[in-house]
């Protein structure tokens, strides 16, 4: 019983978590595709002036969180035994919290191959059913929204092999304690 109380409490951390990414991620990048980190300026200067320095960063790191929480929430299903999933679970948040900030890098640079290439034909297209100033920022926001996704994407094929390994490290601990304890057992 007190094992499922802390599946429970590990299973409500980690919606949290994907609640303040996806809140995070998508307002970083509404915020910085649409340029209205000017509004935030004009009421908070000091506040306008770290959030224009910092969105981009705010949002590759909320995609990345993100693509990770989603990983450890589609693997933790493949586990039966409650306890080994609630250990995986806590162990690939611990990696996670301390891998996120340099694997966005990584993500963030996969993430921007491949879109330049049509780039121009989805502007012309918004521009076309749009006016011009409206299609330039309907434009950057679905460029930021791809790259937002495309990040979240790749970031969660990571999270994947993450829990692989933890999984891995988990069972190979099993097994050195069940053989730790078969040898300390007497022979009947």
């Amino acid at each position: 019983m007190a094992s499922r109380d802390r599946e429970r409490r590990i299973r409500r951390i980690i919606r949290w978590l994907t609640v303040l990414s996806i809140v995070l991620g998508l307002f970083s990048t509404l915020i910085y595709a649409s340029g209205s980190h000017l509004v935030i300026r004009y009421f908070n200067p000091q506040l306008g002036a770290w959030w224009d320095t910092h969105q981009f960063a705010i949002m590759e790191v909320s995609a990345t969180a993100l693509g990770l929480l989603i990983a450890i929430r589609c693997a933790s299903r493949l586990v039966e035994d409650v306890d080994t999933r609630r250990r995986a679970k806590i162990f690939s948040l611990v990696v996670s919290a301390i891998i996120v900030i340099p694997l966005s890098h990584t993500v963030a640079s996969i993430a921007r191959l491949g879109w330049d290439g049509h780039g121009a034909r989805v502007r012309d297209f918004l521009q076309a059913i749009a006016d011009y100033g409206t299609g330039n920022i309907l434009d950057k926001i679905v460029m930021g929204g791809v790259y937002f996704f495309k990040s979240v994407a790749f970031a969660a094929l990571a999270g994947l092999a993450l829990f692989a390994i933890v999984m891995v490290i988990l069972m190979s601990l099993e097994k050195s304690d069940t053989v730790a304890e078969q040898r300390e057992s007497p022979l009947p």
